[in-house]
């Protein structure tokens, strides 16, 4: 799959086509939010209630309620739920940060410590991402301090962002 980014105002280069998939997947991403938002999780789940409300993937629904009971009485309580979820949302940072860290000493090829317009194409092209005008718009946008080049921050935002900035897709590869 190749990914481009489509700039705000300029939704007319997705094809119709690729257009009506993005809305699909918008719209099927809205409702289930809208779905998960009016579920009101019960503050002690036994077994039975841990599965019926899909706190974790099936796949590994036994180890995680093992690991969110942290006392063994076998009922998670919303305390363990949120303890859990705030150790898991650290360990999560800390490999996005790690993932962070190695994609920019990729991008800065250089190793001056900041990511150059030509280094950042290179490491678009890298990822398969169409470098055009409008990556480029994104990524000049990113440069905060307009010094036209990217620090490992802004870089990390760009990382952050281009997931969700990124709306052309080409379903044919």
């Amino acid at each position: 799959m190749v990914f481009g980014y489509i700039s705000p105002g300029n939704e007319e280069k997705l094809s119709i086509g690729n257009c009506e998939m993005a809305k699909v997947i918008f719209i099927l991403i809205v409702l289930i939010g809208a779905v998960l938002a009016d579920i009101v999780i019960p503050d002690r789940l036994d077994w039975a209630d841990f599965q019926k409300y899909d706190i974790c993937n099936p796949v590994v629904a036994a180890q995680c309620f093992s690991d969110m009971d942290s006392n063994h009485d076998k009922i998670v309580t919303k305390a363990e739920r949120d303890a859990y979820y705030s150790k898991n949302n650290a360990r999560i940072e800390a490999l996005n940060q790690a993932m962070y860290d190695s994609d920019f000493k990729t991008a800065d090829s250089n190793g001056d410590g900041y990511v150059s317009p030509a280094e950042m194409d290179a490491y678009g092209k890298s990822l398969d991402i169409i470098v055009d005008s409008a990556f480029e718009n994104y990524v000049n946008s990113l440069d905060a301090d307009n010094d036209g080049r990217l620090s490992k921050t802004e870089f990390v935002n760009f990382e952050k962002g281009w997931p969700s900035a990124n709306l052309r897709f080409d379903f044919d590869n």
